[in-house]
């Protein structure tokens, strides 16, 4: 079995967790009392914070909507050292994001997000760039250093923290702590639009691909509109075909070029076209940690073009790296028994697969109980 995958929203939809300051009527109860070292601010003589801030805030707005967003960080960096400094830093790297200036924005999100400032929006979008570049060991040390954090602090949690956190640990297959995070949100009733796909996603790792299209289902025309969220509702019908081309906002992402050639390997796997789907698949498993689908297909295709060890290697990387891919059990236990006549591995991974509750489960269970038959001496 050739598993599709899926894209991740919170990654994609970066301007989504985009937070810009709040309007200028809400600025006096909002205004932190110190600044972040304790001490009572020193403003310049004659510029008041709060009137900076108003400024900055009028004067982002009017540069936006031209394009011309850059224009406007002097403004925020005038803000650093007063009670706003929080948002000022984390404003700067909104509108380096904007512009699409990735790593100048994270370097501005890290600072934000870390002590004394521990800005939330900044730490969603710091998820929110990690989870674009589908790079899984930076994102891991993001995951925890945020859940640490959280942990430590009080207070109500940002919902697109809390939204971008699950879409991060639905990637790193830590999926138990995935569903008690989605649990607490859903307790505050503080969701985001982007929350049920999330689920979505979370339901068609776990195998449920009925749970997947019902939360997919009622997701906002906005959401639901978006390519990955097009893409994978599209690749869960086995409708590759129809899978529609990147769009501006994602071709220069690296996780979704990885599904997007993903979905064309199916697409030339399905037709029989070996070589053709090898040549798709072949650079994103030479990355550091690509998603678990991507290494499953990869294996599939190697050993259906005979090349045994690769296919065997891939495929237990498939479930070094995504332990809770059920398909990841079924085709490594396939290829155990198969392959390898190794009995007593491909039970195993039949176990696994059931216990990680796979679309199959019932008929793997039969295969398994007959293998165990005919495997023991008479």
């Amino acid at each position: 079995m050739i598993a599709l995958g899926a894209a991740f929203l919170s990654g994609c939809a970066s301007r989504a967790a985009v937070l810009l300051p709040a309007p200028p009527a809400e600025i006096a109860k909002a205004a932190p009392a110190k600044s972040p070292g304790g001490a009572p601010p020193s403003p310049a003589p004659g510029h008041d914070p709060a009137n900076l801030y108003r400024d900055a805030v009028a004067r982002t707005r009017e540069l936006l909507p031209k394009g011309e967003g850059l224009r406007a960080i002097p403004l925020w960096v005038a803000l650093e050292g007063s009670p706003f400094t929080a948002d000022a830093v984390f404003n700067q790297g909104v509108l380096l994001q904007l512009s699409g200036d990735l790593d100048r924005a994270e370097e501005l999100y890290r600072r934000a997000a870390a002590p004394p400032l521990f800005s939330q929006p900044a730490a969603a979008n710091l998820l929110g760039i990690a989870l674009l570049r589908g790079n899984r060991e930076p994102l891991r040390n993001l995951v925890d250093d945020v859940g640490r954090t959280l942990a430590a602090r009080t207070g109500e949690r940002l919902p697109e923290l809390s939204a971008n956190l699950v879409a991060a640990l639905v990637d790193l297959s830590r999926f138990d702590e995935a569903e008690t995070l989605v649990r607490s949100i859903l307790k505050t009733g503080n969701t985001t639009a982007a929350l049920p796909w999330s689920r979505a996603l979370l339901a068609y790792r776990k195998g449920d691909l009925a749970g997947a299209r019902q939360f997919s289902s009622i997701l906002q025309p906005p959401v639901a509109a978006l390519w990955p969220v097009v893409a994978s509702r599209t690749a869960w019908e086995r409708e590759t075909a129809k899978v529609p081309s990147l769009d501006e906002k994602t071709s220069g992402q690296p996780r979704y070029l990885l599904l997007s050639r993903n979905l064309a390997a199916y697409d030339a796997w399905r037709k029989g076209d070996l070589a053709g789907s090898e040549a798709l698949l072949s650079g994103g498993a030479s990355m550091k940690s690509p998603p678990g689908e991507y290494l499953n297909n990869f294996g599939i295709v190697l050993a259906e073009e005979g090349r045994w060890k690769e296919a065997n290697a891939l495929l237990e990387r498939t479930v070094a790296e995504a332990p809770d891919l059920p398909e990841g059990w079924l085709n490594l236990g396939m290829f155990r028994e198969i392959y390898l006549g190794d009995v007593p591995g491909a039970l195993s991974c039949y176990e696994r697969y059931g216990k990680l509750e796979g679309g199959r489960k019932d008929e793997v269970s039969k295969w398994a109980e007959w293998l165990k038959k005919s495997s023991s001496p008479r």
